[in-house]
């Protein structure tokens, strides 16, 4: 990139008028940063797709309970010991999600930040 492309005094950026040199290195950081991010991105998503697969693996292994009470009499207590199992099942699948959910690492501190970030995530 030539000096020409900012003009006689170089770029002007929040620090103030810089050379092309430290432009192009102040740039180069922030790809740096940028790629970190989308790789932070990333292991989040397959963390969050894999709990999603557990989940769900876990609720279809024990469909019949959304049905009714399968071959268990109305008064018989297994049922309610089999149903809780279910649960547990689906709890510990979703635990991963709370490691995620805990880690401020590569995230907005201020209030402000956090709001648009929540913001511009929601579909």
């Amino acid at each position: 990139m030539s000096i020409e492309a900012f003009g006689d005094e170089g770029n002007i950026c929040p620090e103030g008028y810089v050379s092309e040199e430290t432009y192009d290195e102040m740039c180069a950081e922030k790809d740096d940063e940028i790629k970190g991010l989308k790789a932070v991105n990333e292991r989040d998503r397959s963390q969050v797709a894999d709990v999603f697969n557990a989940i769900m693996e876990a609720i279809r292994r024990r469909e019949w309970l959304r049905l009714g009470r399968g071959s268990y009499e109305y008064d018989d207590d297994r049922w309610r010991g089999e149903f809780s199992q279910a649960i547990d099942e689906v709890i510990e699948a979703a635990e991963p999600l709370r490691r995620i959910a805990v880690d401020w690492s590569d995230c907005p501190t201020d209030p402000k930040e956090i709001a648009a970030a929540r913001a511009n995530g929601s579909h």
